[in-house]
């Protein structure tokens, strides 16, 4: 937020510690913003705060002292290299993990979540340039694992060799990152809780934004929902969200908080990240007289942000909420209109949900209704109409589906008849389906959209058919231009750095990479070679990545289960998110 050059806000909860603290300090400080931002901070931090700041300091390990009661690893400071070379240790009562990587909770053995087995899928991620007396330039034209010094080179790299004469600081440090590595937390916040704005005891942010993806979302609720530029969503954030659940004595802050991806962009916009910070160092203060991150008294920690405007006061008397009765019978009466508006509400109780459904579609008005009950029943595990759905994806428009896009991406990346064959898949009933499905496969071929290949490349993993198998390697030998997209050395990115604006150089290679990533896992982990060699051909990849994701499917057994659950205990690595 300070060194970036996206120094105006998109989108935000216009109130509390940014609106009244942050925004009056950088305008009375410069013009610059991400200049006049940073400066503001320094001397508020030093003058007000009575601190040190320890510049071009890095840390590289951490202190842990013993364990508490529920046996976690007890952090009780960093190990830091200063600028001279100088290694010590600096000992605090509560670390602050604001590095947006999670690095302190990774390095203390917190399990976290990023790059996922199931499927490669990542926000976009930029770099900024130093435009005199500009506050805002903003980009999206490639994939970035912020933790790796050589991604960042690599990216840096190809951004400088594809920028205009007349840039300077291209490849500034801070990079236009917006999905990176996040905690596994007391709470993982999902996508159903943004999209129901799901109350919370300990709720210490406010979120706002729409659903600004820089790319498309994995799970069931957003394949469905459709979410429209424009479509805000007002989201909370609760304290247990920033606690790692394997340590204590850290806090971790930003785009490092514990949520899955597809929760972040409703959460990770600037003045709310920026209202999150100041609760964490409120948090962080009371943790330390409460002897722990658990103990603090969060209905006055809720107070005082309530007193500065970053809270509703209506948290103050909020717990832990479900869905009720009348809203899980609302969201299943909002399937009129087909528009899946409610959905996360239904998968949230699939039980409850599966009678009301069932009388919904016996009193549905219309073939549209009919067919989305139909489609609800399957997600909660009822394939009494999956005869509607199979005869809808038969007749479904195979034209309309979703290439890779950065910027300005916003709704559903998904065409009915995308996900009309996820919910087939979903449904596991192969006896019906797999040949449906096979004769979907044996459209794909270097025309087809990659939300098709995507949902194609999903069912070969989960049905494990061996029919689906058959014809997806059908697919890639007819079709040698779906593959070879590796690239061994650096490459300049074309017309990558307008402001604002979209790069379709980059989100066709972006588009094109993703495609044969995908059929290489499928192929891989159903046990061909050819999607083996493919993997293994993007270990080498310039763009790193990449590579990692081959990495990660190679290391997950080839036929052994990517399922949701898979990685969800991993620890100093990747957990998948709830579907």
């Amino acid at each position: 937020m300070t060194e970036g050059r996206i120094g105006k806000y998109y989108k935000g909860w216009n109130r509390g510690f940014s609106k009244n603290r942050v925004d009056p300090g950088t305008l009375s400080t410069g013009w610059v913003f991400s200049m006049a931002k940073a400066e503001w901070m320094r001397r508020t931090i030093v003058t007000n705060a009575l601190a040190t700041v320890l510049f071009g300091t890095q840390a590289e390990g951490v202190l842990t002292e013993g364990r508490d009661a529920r046996g976690r690893d007890m952090v009780k400071g960093l190990v830091v290299v200063l600028p001279d070379g100088t290694r010590g240790v600096v000992k605090a009562g509560v670390v602050l993990d604001c590095t947006g990587n999670a690095e302190v909770a990774h390095m203390a053995g917190c399990s976290t979540q990023f790059l996922e087995a199931r499927e490669f899928s990542m926000q976009g991620a930029g770099t900024t340039y130093h435009v005199l007396g500009s506050s805002y330039f903003n980009t999206d034209f490639g994939f970035l694992n912020t933790s790796d010094a050589g991604d960042l080179s690599n990216f840096a790299r190809r951004a400088r060799a594809g920028a205009k004469s007349g840039r300077f600081n291209v490849g500034d440090p801070s990079v236009s990152s917006r999905e990176r590595r996040r905690i596994v937390g007391d709470v993982v916040v999902n996508e159903r809780d943004i999209l129901r704005r799901r109350k919370w005891s300990d709720t210490i942010m406010h979120g706002k934004s729409d659903y600004d993806m820089h790319g498309f979302s994995v799970s069931d609720a957003l394949m469905y929902r459709e979410r429209p530029h424009g479509t805000e969503f007002t989201a909370d954030l609760p304290y247990r969200a920033l606690i790692p659940a394997e340590l204590e004595g850290v806090l971790a802050t930003g785009l490092g908080i514990s949520a899955t991806r597809d929760a972040m962009p409703i959460i990770r916009m600037q003045r709310d990240v920026q209202n999150q910070g100041y609760a964490a160092g409120l948090a962080a203060s009371a943790a330390i007289d409460a002897g722990s991150v658990r103990t603090i008294n969060v209905r006055a920690l809720q107070q005082e942000l309530v007193a500065i405007g970053s809270l509703d006061g209506a948290v103050l008397t909020q717990v832990d909420e479900s869905v009720s009765d009348s809203a899980l019978a609302s969201a299943v009466s909002g399937l009129a209109t087909n528009s899946f508006d409610g959905i996360e509400k239904i998968l949230e109780r699939p039980a409850d949900a599966r009678p009301l459904l069932a009388e919904a579609y016996a009193g549905a008005a219309d073939e549209s209704h009919r067919l989305a009950c139909a489609i609800a029943l399957v997600l909660v595990g009822d394939n009494s109409h999956l005869a509607d759905v199979i005869a809808a994806t038969e007749a479904a428009d195979w034209s309309k589906g979703f290439d890779f896009r950065g910027l300005g991406n916003y709704g559903r990346q998904t065409a009915p008849v995308d996900y009309l064959m996820h919910t087939l898949v979903k449904s596991g009933d192969k006896d019906v389906v797999v040949p449906v499905l096979a004769d979907m496969i044996a459209k794909l071929g270097p025309s087809a959209k990659l939300s098709h290949f995507r949902i194609l490349t999903r069912a070969v993993d989960d049905l494990k058919a061996p029919e689906l198998k058959s014809a997806l390697s059908d697919v890639v030998s007819r079709n040698a231009s779906l593959t070879n997209k590796t690239v061994s050395s650096v490459a300049a990115i074309p017309a990558h750095d307008v402001n604002g604006g979209g790069n379709s150089a980059d989100d066709s290679e972006r588009t094109r990479c993703i495609v044969e990533l995908a059929l290489a896992r499928a192929l891989h982990n159903a046990g061909d070679e050819t999607g083996t060699a493919i993997l293994t051909a993007y270990l080498d990849d310039a763009r790193t990545i990449y590579a990692d994701y081959a990495a990660l499917v190679l290391a997950a057994g080839g036929t052994a289960d990517i399922s949701p659950s898979a990685f969800s205990t991993s620890k100093n690595t990747h957990i998948h998110s709830d579907r």
